[in-house]
């Protein structure tokens, strides 16, 4: 990609500062809660694909990360001014949990509703049937205004990948078989041997870590959550504990805070620096890739957790989502939309491997046996 950035008009005119930075230091993958996630889909995807045409985007998940992804481009598009009609957003966020949540001060209601600037913004759906409703309002919007374009960004993970209002009851034991799997490996008897006492704490750790204000604020990010369920796990922090309850203002606002914190308890103390060693080493493992510029703060999780869902692949109990690839190929067949499959952590929790010794550093491949290389059927 290297060569083609530095040949290629088009990226280097969407990508500003791309060049220099790419040779200065590691570009980061922002995670889809931040902002700086919709202006590298701005002026990297869609102002790359469509320089010149008015584009509107529906952005297809599962969860509160696709939610706010939708929301920060609707506000990153209105910032425009005079341009701002030119692009479009709209969210169909699948997933009868958040029904009756709140977000931005407002209860979430099945089907449309009335977001920033007093548009309609969100989809919120309880089956992924209601998909006909993106094609309506594809419908609609073609009827008024004939030269617009459109994209799809999908969500992979719980989306198009094992939908979670399906496959719950499948991946929420896959991970906790990954993390036990990962336990396992890195740490020594007796602060976890595998036994079923040890994984009924880690479970219980999990939920204490999950319901917490700290891991909250995240969108679900399971590096997040699993992390802090192995400090709970640990007895080195309590979830009371100010800094993840987040009372009284003193809740900790990042990753790195509850690393470098954690850190500190235990090389601050002779007796913990012994105990709890292996855990030190793993809190400054992954303190370190998101300094290096990771999407995934807990890649050794994540891998683990590519090695079970792989396995329920080849069982034929993990499928692909049939409803939304149906949807892509209608709107294909019609010649109408750009699908893209949009992932967050594009690394080797993936099964995705990076090749900077061929001078293509920011390009990457799924090796063989990865799970985005393993037949999967539909349903």
């Amino acid at each position: 990609m290297n060569d083609f950035v530095c040949s290629s008009p088009p990226f280097m005119v969407s990508f500003r500062a791309l060049l220099r930075n790419q040779y200065v230091s590691m570009l980061r993958v922002p995670r889809k809660i931040e902002f700086e996630m919709v202006v590298q889909v701005k002026e990297g995807i869609l102002d790359c694909i469509y320089p010149n045409s008015d584009v509107t985007v529906f952005v297809i998940g599962d969860g509160v990360s696709d939610k706010r992804l939708t929301y920060n481009m609707h506000r990153l598009f209105v910032t425009m001014g005079e341009r701002y009609r030119r692009y479009r957003v709209y969210g169909f966020i699948c997933s009868p949990k958040m029904i009756g949540q709140s977000f931005e001060g407002k209860t979430i209601t099945s089907g449309w509703n009335v977001s920033y600037n007093n548009e309609e913004l969100f989809y919120h759906a309880v089956s992924w049937d209601e998909l006909v409703e993106v094609e309506n309002r594809i419908a609609q919007i073609h009827q008024e205004d004939p030269d617009r374009r459109f994209m799809f960004l999908i969500d992979i993970d719980g989306t198009y990948l094992a939908p979670l209002a399906d496959f719950d009851a499948v991946i929420k034991p896959a991970r906790e078989e990954a993390m036990f799997r990962f336990c396992g490996e890195w740490f020594d008897a007796p602060f976890f041997d595998g036994s079923d006492e040890h994984k009924q704490k880690m479970r219980e750790s999990y939920q204490q870590a999950s319901g917490s204000a700290f891991c909250s604020q995240f969108g679900g990010d399971e590096d997040v959550n699993m992390l802090v369920a192995i400090g709970l796990y640990s007895g080195l922090i309590d979830v009371d504990d100010p800094f993840l309850s987040g009372i009284s203002h003193v809740g900790m606002t990042c990753p790195t805070d509850y690393l470098n914190y954690m850190l500190a308890q235990i090389e601050n103390d002779r007796k913990k620096r012994i105990q709890f060693s292996r855990l030190a080493s793993l809190y400054a493992q992954c303190a370190k890739a998101i300094h290096l510029g990771s999407p995934t703060s807990f890649e050794a999780f994540r891998v683990k957790e590519e090695e079970v869902l792989r396995k329920l692949g080849i069982e034929q109990r993990l499928k692909l989502n049939l409803r939304i690839a149906r949807l892509i190929r209608d709107m294909a067949e019609r010649n109408e939309v750009v699908s893209i499959g949009l992932s967050d952590r594009p690394n080797a929790s993936m099964g995705v491997r990076c090749w900077p010794e061929r001078n293509r550093g920011f390009v990457t491949e799924p090796h063989p046996t990865s799970l985005v290389r393993t037949p999967l059927k539909m349903e």
